[in-house]
């Protein structure tokens, strides 16, 4: 059986991880071996010092991470649990691009992707090289969905951007617009694909998803990464007008202390599964809680951050998916009346079948790069 090296982020956040296991099981259905390279990230020295709101921000998170240690813990206690269970990674664990180098004859292809392996705004995070694959030979790299996270690239990247791209064997990627990215810095017209997580559909999800935290009753699961209060604010309405009670999977410090709501605190990804697809309606301001309400064929709304730099250029993640399954009407913004009469309106065999059709789309271009790759052609 041909092997293949996943190059892709293993973070602990639900995307991260559940993009990295729908990628290997999607390479692994298709008849290869797949191992994700345990690549360890990094805090690279920046040449320019962050400013005070951004180290006084780190003080606060760390402060914070402190004295909610205890809850932090059990999370990511679920977090490891999912990798050693369900995620198939060298043994080795890689540091620097020196030491990948010496990984280039120990796989028959590499695919690098998903998520926002190049994001030029996190680079700092890491060698960046490594999710362009440079370290193995030129005719075994391939990208699948990978995601620039932002619309436009800042002038001081696109060269090097450039260069990384023009070394890929072939290139996919996840949001619409960056397909005009790839074009714009080097003339190549590259294909449009699902995020890993459609990949697999609703049953294969449900195979792996916890359910015995879910609530017995109809409930709106509000998932938001930032800490908006707007957004809050439109959810209560919601839950006053539908009747349906709010349960929250906190990802900030004022939703994990909240007393109005139910608050889940020990939530690992197969557990977040379970609660989207067990529930009346999700709200979330994050690209994998709607990707995944969209596969599991629940109601859902998603929320636009408010107006700031980084969030205003990283929501094109989810205008993208939005469009194209023609759902943009599901898009909440600051301002927008509640109307609960729009929760359940959505026709779920006509997404479905779109779903289906792009699923095809996307699996076709993995299973053909791969055999062009292992075959030599």
């Amino acid at each position: 059986m041909k092997s293949v090296g996943l190059m892709t982020v293993v973070d602990r956040n639900y995307g991260s991880m559940l993009q990295a296991y729908a990628l290997q099981q999607s390479i692994c259905e298709l008849g290869y071996s797949p191992v994700i390279i345990n690549n360890i990230k990094y805090h690279k020295k920046r040449d320019v010092l962050p400013s005070w709101k951004s180290r006084l921000k780190r003080a606060i998170k760390r402060i914070l991470a402190s004295k909610n240690k205890d809850i932090f813990h059990k999370r990511n206690t679920l977090y490891q649990q999912f990798v050693d269970k369900h995620l198939i990674l060298t043994s080795r664990k890689y540091y620097h691009i020196d030491d990948l180098s010496k990984t280039g004859n120990d796989f028959d292809a590499f695919v690098a992707g998903s998520d926002q392996i190049w994001n030029p705004l996190i680079w700092h995070y890491n060698e960046p090289e490594v999710y362009f694959l440079t370290f193995a030979p030129l005719q075994k790299r391939i990208s699948y969905a990978a995601s620039f996270g932002i619309t436009e690239i800042p002038c001081e990247y696109k060269n090097r951007m450039a260069e990384f791209l023009n070394d890929m064997a072939y290139i996919s990627v996840r949001e619409k617009h960056a397909v005009k990215t790839v074009f714009d810095l080097t003339g190549r017209t590259v294909p449009h694909v699902l995020d890993p997580t459609l990949l697999l559909d609703a049953q294969d999800w449900k195979a792996i998803a916890n359910t015995g935290c879910c609530p017995r009753t109809e409930y709106i699961l509000c998932y938001f990464l930032e800490n908006e209060t707007y957004m809050r604010e439109y959810v209560s309405q919601l839950a006053k007008s539908s009747g349906y009670p709010i349960v929250m999977i906190p990802r900030t410090f004022m939703d994990c202390i909240n007393q109005e709501h139910e608050v889940l605190l020990d939530i690992g990804p197969s557990e977040f599964l379970g609660l989207i697809s067990q529930a009346a309606l999700v709200c979330t301001d994050s690209f994998h809680g709607t990707a995944f309400s969209i596969n599991f064929g629940v109601p859902f709304f998603s929320f636009r951050r408010m107006e700031k730099k980084h969030t205003s250029l990283t929501y094109s993640r989810i205008s993208s998916i939005l469009q194209l399954f023609d759902l943009a009407d599901r898009e909440v913004i600051y301002g927008d009346e509640v109307n609960d009469a729009d929760i359940d309106n959505l026709d779920f065999p006509l997404i479905q079948e779109k779903l289906e059709r792009q699923r095809f789309i996307s699996l076709t271009y993995l299973k053909e790069t791969l055999e062009n790759v292992t075959k030599g052609e």
